[in-house]
């Protein structure tokens, strides 16, 4: 099969032809339709995470899919849409067939094409996650820093919660709950912005900010946190249950081809996404 691969930190990502993996028990082989990019991907490309998440050379990059079961397991069938983010460390779905847990994994909604289901699964599962561990509660103000894959889901499942929710500074008051996906640690312009019972999380991480969470604790009523995003089912079904009742909607920077995902690697480098980076597979 084709499929992107990295061959040491740094080196340019490239199309190759390689083995098609065999599922294990309980697994799905997916022909991947479609596929998305993440910040994570450039993270491991680079080497920034080889002390937490080693990559096994060659690797085939991606979490995002979006495909049809190509062999089934756990009641699911050949031919059925599918869409999810896989549960391996450290990707694999940046090719023409993914091996998947099948307890992962949901169905596409039926008004999404590929493309739009490959954009939603780690961004949104990621800020529901976010947003459940801030306890965000209904009629609570949710202050949203940075517009790009999981900022733009969190604006909409905040909405979905019954928040009043902004992705700006408000001009008055306070806000109870911060999410923040540009910062891996409260600016002090964001901790002005923070209720004095108000809750923190980044998709980030810091020792900064491990020092801060723990200090808190002790000393303040204010909550520090940071969320890992996981490969789990009932987020999925809960991404599909918010599609399905127009409360959450893909957001598509751009689209490339398989054969030009050097280039989709090169945008995403460049940063300022105000949606996601959608690859097309077969």
């Amino acid at each position: 099969m084709k499929a992107a691969l990295i061959r040491a930190y740094g080196a340019p990502i490239e199309i190759a032809d390689v083995p098609r993996p065999v599922p294990g028990a309980g697994q799905l082989l997916v022909r991947v339709r479609a596929a998305s990019l993440n910040p994570l991907d450039a993270k491991l490309r680079s080497g920034a995470l080889r002390w937490l998440m080693p990559l096994k050379f060659p690797a085939v990059p991606g979490f995002d899919f979006a495909g049809e079961v190509e062999e089934g397991a756990g009641g699911w069938s050949r031919g059925d849409r599918v869409y999810g983010r896989t549960d391996a460390k450290t990707g694999g779905t940046h090719a023409e067939y993914a091996v998947i847990a099948a307890d992962v994994a949901d169905r596409i909604p039926q008004d999404l094409s590929f493309e739009q289901a490959a954009s939603l699964p780690l961004v949104a599962c990621t800020a529901i996650q976010a947003l459940r561990q801030a306890r965000l509660a209904p009629g609570e103000r949710l202050l949203v820093i940075g517009a790009g894959g999981v900022g733009s889901a969190a604006l909409q499942v905040g909405r979905a919660m019954g928040a009043v929710v902004s992705g700006m500074a408000p001009a008055a008051g306070r806000v109870d709950v911060v999410l923040d996906t540009a910062f891996s640690s409260p600016t002090p312009d964001t901790l002005r912005m923070l209720d004095r019972a108000g809750r923190y999380v980044t998709t980030g991480f810091s020792i900064s900010l491990l020092r801060r969470r723990l200090l808190a604790m002790l000393l303040s009523r204010r909550r520090f946190d940071f969320v890992v995003s996981r490969a789990d089912g009932e987020l999925m079904r809960e991404v599909s249950r918010l599609v399905a009742a127009g409360q959450l909607a893909p957001v598509i920077e751009a689209t490339f081809p398989l054969e030009r995902i050097a280039e989709a690697h090169a945008r995403l480098d460049r940063g300022h996404l105000r949606g996601k980076i959608v690859v097309t597979v077969s």
